[in-house]
């Protein structure tokens, strides 16, 4: 396997929550604690090192020295090291404290790994190749992995090969499924499994959103037919008091995303589902999980508080509430903090407006590119 697909990582109390919790949303992390004074330490390195690289990319292992991080091993409660912990979702799956053999290092790795077989298209995109993925494509037309995998390939040879190929794919991106996260979660950590690695550490969230926002423009010369009036959806949203979660151009309160420039961050049929299901597009919304996670806090004295995370560390978490009041913890010192992925606090609007209004919504909200 090229070791370009092994996700494997040194990390530090200022990285723990980027490249082990958040990245955690996307696949298993192992995280091993180990000391260089520690000899058990170093036996089970190498073993963790082999087992995790056999994963093909699935799982990422993540190591951290609790001599020069001393807050990581904090959190975790560390009596003893070695001490390895896997975290799924942002949550501790399954741990062990102590040196272990390979066989039982290999079956608590592959323990985390899901259990259904891997099905047609999936072992397509696993391939990676041009026409694998156009494979795929012609079994699920609207494949968000295969589409963003299939866009970059053409991309990277737009000088040589077919632009408007490009073109066209990225166009239905742009208009059928929220690319942009996508685009960026490829960018940064490939496609596990594939000849598709990511740039990993190299990388960072903000050159890959700058790279995302390019490959985008290369589709934004397609124009598109709304149906609705974005006039009367300017209305309706005002009348709605959206503006009381969602800042447009400088105005409202940034409880959920910015929309100044959701037109060419979204699709219509994105915006559409956002705004009669908001929850269902949280399970496709890699950056709107780490950005915009619903967390309920259960305090020591019996309180329940449930809000957006503003800001979470090794240490401390940070909320807001429906209400917009700001709540800072330290994390010792609440009960628990239950973190809900596939949830927004967004109400639905699927009844509360017309067919008519839902469109005019949509049109106004595709119109929002940022100020001329």
């Amino acid at each position: 396997m090229p070791a370009s697909t092994l996700v494997d990582m040194d990390v530090t109390d200022a990285t723990f929550q980027t490249e082990v919790i958040d990245r955690s949303s996307q696949v298993p992390v192992v995280v091993d604690l180990w000391a260089e004074w520690c000899g058990p330490c170093k036996a089970l390195g190498p073993i963790l090192e082999k087992v995790v690289a056999e994963q093909g990319g699935r799982i990422a292992l993540a190591k951290v020295d609790i001599d020069a991080n001393p807050g990581v091993a904090q959190a975790f409660q560390v009596q003893s090291i070695p001490a390895v912990f896997a975290l799924v979702d942002g949550q501790v799956s399954s741990s062990f404290v102590g040196a272990q053999g390979e066989d039982a290092v290999r079956t608590f790795v592959e323990g985390l790994l899901p259990a259904e077989e891997v099905s047609e298209i999936d072992r397509l995109i696993a391939l990676g190749d041009e026409a694998s993925l156009i494979t795929a494509l012609g079994i699920e037309a609207d494949n968000v992995t295969a589409v963003t995998a299939l866009a970059l390939l053409l991309v990277e040879r737009a000088g040589e090969g077919d632009p408007e190929a490009a073109l066209n794919l990225l166009e239905r991106m742009m208009t059928d499924e929220p690319d942009l996260d996508a685009l960026i979660r490829v960018i940064r950590f490939g496609i596990p499994g594939t000849g598709m690695p990511g740039g990993g550490l190299i990388i960072t969230e903000p050159y890959a959103i700058q790279v995302a926002h390019f490959v985008k423009t290369m589709g934004a010369t397609v124009d598109k037919p709304v149906a609705g009036n974005p006039a009367r959806g300017s209305q309706i949203f005002e009348k709605g008091d959206c503006g009381t979660c969602h800042i447009v151009n400088g105005h409202g309160t940034s409880l959920g995303p910015e929309l100044s420039e959701v037109g060419t961050q979204r699709g219509l049929a994105y915006l559409r589902t956002a705004i009669q299901h908001p929850a269902d597009n949280m399970t496709k919304n890699l950056r709107g999980f780490k950005t915009f996670l619903v967390v309920r806090i259960e305090t020591e004295d019996g309180q329940v508080i449930r809000g957006v995370r503003i800001n979470e560390d090794t240490l401390t978490i940070q909320i807001r509430d429906i209400d917009k009041k700001y709540h800072s913890f330290r994390k010792q010192e609440v009960k628990a903090i239950h973190r809900e992925p596939a949830q927004s606090i967004m109400p639905s609007y699927g009844d509360a407006f017309s067919p008519e209004e839902i469109d005019d919504l949509v049109a106004y909200l595709a119109s929002m590119r940022g100020k001329k």
